[in-house]
């Protein structure tokens, strides 16, 4: 099987390219300037180049401020570039795992996948409409969510932390939003399982427990990487951020215990795994 990876540059798709070669007979990992989701053209260029039997799409705009702010943009890449890369798979016959969020809820977790999404910020909204384009050009296609994802060297919301560690002797972190901290890694082993499965349509892939930010600082800062700095809670409304976060994204993830058989770490374990195999991050 040969595998195309679409923004390969990210954190989730630098760790797919490096640890897929072990299920994968080749995998092709890909991002701007050769491939651009948002155009067509050049997404149809880079499939008829790599021939792939299967693509993981993680091209997306994730800062969610950032999305806040500039929604147009936002909307080409996570929702037209969606639709342009499930119409290329389409064409070619070709395998098609696209990432999106727990950010497509407004909050009262945990979520399962036949939920109806209500996404409170422009992310949210650009990534569901991805979600849509993809399925509707696509139906075999798995639209995979995940959430509050870690993984080597970032960016992430454990990397800010622990960069902050280094200049702060206080953090102030929300302890009003909770949803499923979650190593990359845990899903690239997930999405080695879906390219040889039938599973399609929606499935949701996180790390069992949840913790609020507050908590997954906490544990970050003083258990795992025992650094001196001290977190204290903080309100959403404190931090005044641009963009509204949901409360409880958390995701249900009985879908994928039902069909895999198996389910994710807790993520206290995860995250004690991924400190042993990257004590600096």
């Amino acid at each position: 099987m040969k595998v195309l990876v679409i923004g390969a540059s990210g954190m989730l798709g630098r760790d797919l390219v490096k640890h897929l070669p072990a299920y994968a007979d080749e995998v092709v990992g890909m991002d701007l300037p050769d491939l651009d989701v948002v155009s067509e053209a050049s997404a149809a260029d880079a499939f008829e180049a790599i021939r792939p039997d299967a693509a993981i799409n993680c091209a997306a705009m994730t800062a969610v401020d950032d999305c806040e702010d500039n929604e147009d943009a936002a909307y080409l890449v996570n929702a037209v570039g969606a639709g342009n890369v499930a119409r290329v798979c389409a064409r070619r016959g070709c395998r098609l795992i696209h990432l999106s969020t727990d950010y497509v809820f407004s909050g009262e977790g945990p979520h399962t996948e036949d939920e109806e999404p209500k996404p409170l910020n422009a992310y949210g909204r650009t990534k569901l409409e991805g979600e849509r384009m993809v399925l509707g050009e696509l139906p075999s296609a798995t639209v995979l969510r995940t959430a509050w994802l870690y993984g080597p060297g970032g960016p992430s919301f454990l990397h800010t932390i622990l960069k902050l560690s280094r200049k702060r002797r206080y953090l102030d972190v929300v302890n009003d939003q909770r949803g499923n901290p979650t190593w990359t890694l845990e899903i690239e082993q997930t999405i080695e399982w879906l390219l040889g499965s039938p599973v399609k349509g929606v499935l949701h892939a996180v790390c069992t427990g949840s913790a609020t930010w507050f908590d997954f600082a906490n544990y970050v800062i003083r258990d795992i990487f025992q650094r001196p700095s001290v977190v204290r809670p903080c309100t959403s409304e404190e931090l005044g951020r641009r963009a509204k976060r949901p409360s409880d994204s958390r995701l249900d993830c009985s879908r994928l215990r039902e069909l895999a058989g198996w389910e994710l770490p807790p993520w206290r374990d995860a995250l004690m795994n991924f400190a042993g195999n990257h004590p600096n991050g």
